[in-house]
């Protein structure tokens, strides 16, 4: 669990952990619940910035760092959405050869 975030800087260095966590785990075929898990993760970091936003200024430097953090993240999403359309692809054919089979069975 995140414990409780004090200020932007130490929300964004987390939320670059993390991201550099699920990139190691892109390249792995069976770390998707890993991903996923980090993913959730990712968001309490995300939520922890809206509520600090409320409370505190945004500087112009943070706010750079923020936009960097979020492009990077943007980019890394859509390699986690790829990874997942493959797998369902994967799952999709194991089940139609899994059907296909049970027929020639009977």
């Amino acid at each position: 669990m995140v414990k409780k975030v004090l200020s932007y800087e130490e929300a964004l260095d987390g939320i670059e952990a993390i991201d550099k966590k699920i990139i190691e785990n892109l390249d792995h075929d069976d770390r998707y619940g890993d991903i996923m898990l980090l993913m959730q993760q990712r968001l309490v970091y995300i939520s922890e910035i809206t509520r600090l936003k409320d409370n505190i200024e945004v500087s112009d430097l943070v706010r750079k760092k923020a936009q960097l953090v979020f492009e990077l993240g943007n980019r890394m999403q859509e390699k986690v959405k790829d990874k997942r359309d493959k797998i369902k692809i994967r799952l999709d054919k194991n089940k139609r050869l899994e059907i296909k089979n049970k027929k020639l069975n009977y």
